[in-house]
């Protein structure tokens, strides 16, 4: 389905824009051809990958990128449809059929049995995508997302071996009792879906659009340096890998991509830059589109950043998750209290109590994994590890059994940059006094 829907798609945007994509001269979706597996024949991306020249390139370059980016993205805007869905050959042409977003497919989503639509209402596509996120956390790995304990990052830390030290000492304490596909974690992430399903009707009000009433248009789910192609003086040639490509609401389509990777947020100063070019290709003279519809969507490109934080969190497309929910808790809910507040008050609850029981009964983890971890450690990390376990009370979250009174407080408990901090300089005083 990939390879068809994307074949056809980059034949419709070859004669309906001048959006710049390899051009197809053959396709099979089958075995049963002369080459025995399917195929697309297409034509040579022009220029060169982005990819790497992006971090050596001047903020003026980057800013340049961003601006043809934005009139890429006005330009499939313009590409109309009155369904959510990805393009397929029809009998008298291109038409939608099943919904092929990443949110619905990746990270072995395509096993789950969930409503690929195509989708008639903004609603319904929301409803779909919170319900794949719901099944995974439920079901499948999780990979490095652990809610409650995120990822350090580079940038958090004051250099690359304190970054080290963080990171894994993360790894020992996600280690103990398994915790990333772990009951707790994916009861967590119950949470997160309820959290998401509720703030789902506020997202698309606060985008001013009439997403019902609206058309939706193409979007290109993975603009990444990895699929810009360039010239010397960093025009764009060629944008390419179309898969996972479908209409979806306006309020999406509308929204910057991330760069150097997908899941990296863009700073403002190139958002502005990106509604920039947005802005002026559909203020172009050489355009016939309604005046009042562009100046609606360039209102609307405002509020986009919402969008862009749950589309990614949707298709677990992060670095780390807790920070892109409570931006997006402070934007949907700024008079509540803290998102870490608000986890507290759910982890009591019957109804995540009932859920987080559910998924103990079907865990089967063993301390194999654990063991295996931590034969390439020390002592010392182990009972660090343990030790930081048990004072987060990882496992007595959800209900009234376990150590009580070790951490008294009104929210979760959440690991950070501050507590890997506070524990590298407590390893570096024991080291000095003790030798």
């Amino acid at each position: 389905m990939l390879l068809e829907s994307e074949a056809v798609t980059l034949k419709y945007l070859r004669s309906n824009s001048f959006i710049p994509v390899p051009e197809v001269f053959a396709y099979s979706c089958s075995k049963e051809n002369d080459i025995g597996i399917p195929y697309i024949l297409m034509s040579k991306a022009p220029g060169s990958p982005l990819q790497p020249r992006w971090t050596h390139m001047s903020s003026d370059d980057k800013a340049k990128i961003l601006r043809q980016l934005g009139s890429i993205t006005w330009q499939l805007c313009q590409l109309k449809f009155d369904q959510i869905g990805s393009l397929f050959e029809g009998p008298r042409g291109p038409v939608i059929k099943t919904c092929l977003a990443r949110g619905l497919l990746v990270c072995e989503r395509h096993t789950l049995p969930l409503n690929r639509g195509p989708f008639t209402s903004t609603i319904d596509f929301y409803k779909a995508l919170i319900s794949a996120f719901q099944e995974h956390a439920s079901l499948l790995p999780l990979n490095a997302h652990c809610f409650l304990a995120p990822f350090p990052l580079p940038e958090e830390f004051e250099d690359s071996n304190q970054f080290e030290r963080a990171r894994d000492r993360w790894h020992d304490f996600v280690a103990i009792d398994s915790k990333i596909d772990g009951f707790d974690n994916r009861t967590d992430y119950m949470i997160v879906s309820d959290l998401l399903a509720d703030m789902r009707e506020k997202w698309v009000r606060d985008t001013s659009l009439k997403e019902d009433s609206c058309y939706f248009s193409l979007h290109h789910p993975d603009i990444s340096v990895n699929n810009i192609f360039i010239d010397e003086e960093y025009n764009i040639t060629c944008l390419i890998d179309w898969a996972f490509c479908s209409s979806v609401p306006l309020s999406l389509a509308i929204t910057e991509p991330g760069l150097p990777q997908s899941r990296h947020e863009l700073p403002e100063v190139f958002r502005e830059e990106f509604r920039r070019g947005f802005s002026e290709a559909a203020y172009s003279t050489s355009n016939r589109a309604d005046p009042a519809e562009n100046t609606l969507l360039c209102r609307s490109l405002q509020l986009s950043r919402p969008m862009w934080l749950i589309s990614r969190l949707l298709s677990f497309d992060t670095v780390v998750d807790y920070p892109v929910l409570n931006d997006l808790w402070v934007i949907t809910n700024p008079n509540k209290g803290h998102l870490l507040e608000e986890f507290k008050i759910r982890q009591s609850q019957d109804t995540y109590m009932g859920v987080h029981a559910l998924l103990k009964e079907d865990d089967d983890h063993s301390r194999a994994a654990e063991e295996k971890h931590f034969k390439k450690g020390t002592q010392v990390d182990l009972t660090v590890a343990r030790k930081l376990t048990l004072v987060s009370q990882w496992s007595s979250r959800y209900g009234q059994h376990g150590i009580v009174g070790l951490r008294v407080a009104s929210s979760a408990f959440k690991t950070g940059e501050a507590l890997w901090k506070w524990i590298d300089r407590c390893m570096i005083d024991l080291q000095e006094m003790y030798g």
